[in-house]
C-alpha cells in the first residue's frame, strides 16, 4: 500500500512563492526549491516567475503568471505538464497552445485543468475516465477542449472528477462518477459535462476523496458521495448520497467551504470555522481527537477569510490551514513532515501560527505517493503573501 505524504502551496506582492514540508527526493522535482530537504518553515521557491496562482496536485505544480499563461513542472509520466511529453520536469515549462488562463485547477490523478478569458474549460494529463471532457477516455500531454461550449466561470477537481460551474450558477461534472461521486443520481463514469442533480445554484465546490460539497448562494452546504465518517454533518445520519443532501444541523450559513477525506469544513459569515467529521488526530481543531457529527467550533475566536483543506496523508485526517483577516496563516492537525509550518514536527488540535511573519493572500497543499522506495514522496506548501 502506498504511503502518502504531503505538500502546500503559498504567494507575495511581488507573487514569490513560499514552500515547507516534507521535501525528500522524488523524480519529478515538484517542490520547486531546487532541494530535498524537508522544511518545517517557508523558503522561496525558485524560477523567477511572476505568479498570481499556484496550483499543487498529487505529484505535479502549476503556476498561472500575471499574463494568463500556464507553467508546469513535476511529474510528467501522465502528460500532466502538458508541454506535449511525458518526461517529468524539474523546473516550470509553459502548457502548450498559448492559451491565456484566468483559473487553474488539477486532481489527485494528474489531470490538469484551465478555464481560459472566454470561460471555456481545457483538459490534459490522466483521462483513463474522461476527465479531460473531451468524450474520450485517453491520456493527453497537451490540453484539449472539454466538450458541450459551456461557460463556465469555476472549475473543481475532486479526486478524479472534474466538476464546475456555469455562467447560470449550475453544476456540471465529467470524470469518474462510481460510488455517487458525480451527483447525477446515476453511478455512471462520464467523458462529457453532464448536470448535477438539485437544480442549486453555486458559488463553489470542495471535497476530497470521497465527499463533494457544494455551497449554495445562500450559504447552505450540501453533500453527496459517501459519509463514511460522518463528514455529511447530519448528526449520526450515515449513508452515501447520488444527490446532494443539505448539512441540516446547526443552521449555520457558511462563506466557505472545504472538504477532506474524512473531514468537513465551513466559514460562516462573521469568519468563524467550523468542522465535523474524523478527527483522530485534531484535525478539526476544537482541541479533541473526537469524530463529530455536527459542526463544532475551531478554538481560537479565529476571523479566517480563507481556509484550505490539507489533501492527503498517510492516515486521512490531515487538518487544516486558515488565512485570518490580517493576512497571518494558522495550520492544525497532523505535522509529521513540518506540513504546519511552526517549526515543529507535533500535532496540533488547535490552530498554530505558521512561522515566518508573512502576510499572505491564499495557501493550497497538495501531495505525492511514496510507491516502496524511501525517499520517493514528496510534500510541500505554497504561500502568496502581500
Amino acid at each position: 500500500m502506498a504511503d502518502i505524504y504531503r505538500y502546500t502551496p503559498n504567494v507575495d506582492n511581488n507573487q514569490v512563492g513560499w514552500v515547507w514540508g516534507h521535501n525528500t527526493i522524488v523524480a519529478a522535482g515538484a517542490v520547486g526549491d531546487n532541494t530535498e530537504i524537508n522544511r518545517s518553515t517557508p523558503v522561496a521557491v525558485c524560477g523567477g516567475h511572476t505568479f498570481c496562482q499556484i496550483v499543487i496536485g498529487t505529484t505535479t505544480t502549476l503556476g498561472l503568471d500575471i499574463h494568463g499563461k500556464a507553467w508546469a513542472w513535476g511529474y510528467n509520466r501522465n502528460g500532466s505538464c502538458g508541454n506535449n511529453s511525458t518526461d517529468n520536469i524539474c523546473t516550470p515549462v509553459a502548457v502548450s497552445g498559448n492559451h491565456t488562463f484566468t483559473m487553474l485547477a488539477e486532481n489527485d490523478w494528474q489531470t490538469c485543468y484551465g478555464l481560459d478569458n472566454h470561460g471555456m474549460a481545457w483538459g490534459w494529463g490522466y483521462g483513463d475516465v474522461g476527465e479531460c471532457g473531451d468524450n474520450a477516455t485517453s491520456r493527453r500531454s497537451t490540453p484539449v477542449a472539454v466538450c458541450g461550449g459551456h461557460t463556465f466561470v469555476g472549475i473543481y477537481p475532486i479526486n478524479n472528477t472534474a466538476y464546475a460551474i456555469d455562467t447560470n450558477a449550475m453544476v456540471w461534472f465529467w470524470g469518474y462518477g462510481s460510488d455517487w461521486y458525480g451527483g447525477d443520481n446515476t453511478g455512471n463514469s462520464r467523458s462529457t459535462p453532464v448536470a448535477v442533480c438539485g437544480d442549486h445554484s453555486a458559488t463553489m465546490l470542495s471535497g476530497m476523496r470521497w465527499n463533494r460539497m457544494l455551497l449554495d448562494t445562500n450559504g447552505v452546504n450540501w453533500c453527496w458521495g459517501q459519509n463514511y465518517r460522518e463528514e455529511f454533518g447530519r448528526n449520526n445520519t450515515t449513508g452515501d448520497a447520488a444527490t446532494p443532501v443539505n448539512v441540516t444541523c446547526g443552521n449555520h450559513t457558511f462563506c466557505l467551504i472545504a472538504g477532506g477525506y474524512y473531514q468537513s469544513y465551513g466559514v460562516d459569515n462573521h469568519g468563524m470555522a467550523w468542522g465535523w467529521g474524523y478527527n483522530d488526530a485534531g484535525g478539526l481543531g476544537d482541541n479533541s481527537i473526537l469524530t463529530r457529527s455536527t459542526p463544532v467550533a475551531v478554538c481560537g475566536d479565529h476571523t479566517f477569510c480563507y481556509i484550505h483543506k490539507h489533501r492527503y496523508n498517510n492516515s486521512f485526517m490531515k487538518g487544516l490551514i486558515g488565512i485570518d483577516y490580517v493576512g497571518k496563516a494558522w495550520a492544525w492537525g497532523i505535522n509529521d513532515a513540518g506540513d504546519i509550518g511552526d517549526n515543529s514536527i507535533i500535532n496540533r488540535s488547535t490552530p498554530v501560527a505558521v512561522c515566518g511573519n508573512h502576510t499572505f493572500l491564499f495557501i493550497q497543499s497538495g501531495a505525492t505517493i511514496r510507491r516502496r522506495s524511501p525517499g520517493g514522496g514528496v510534500a510541500y506548501s505554497w504561500a502568496f503573501n502581500y
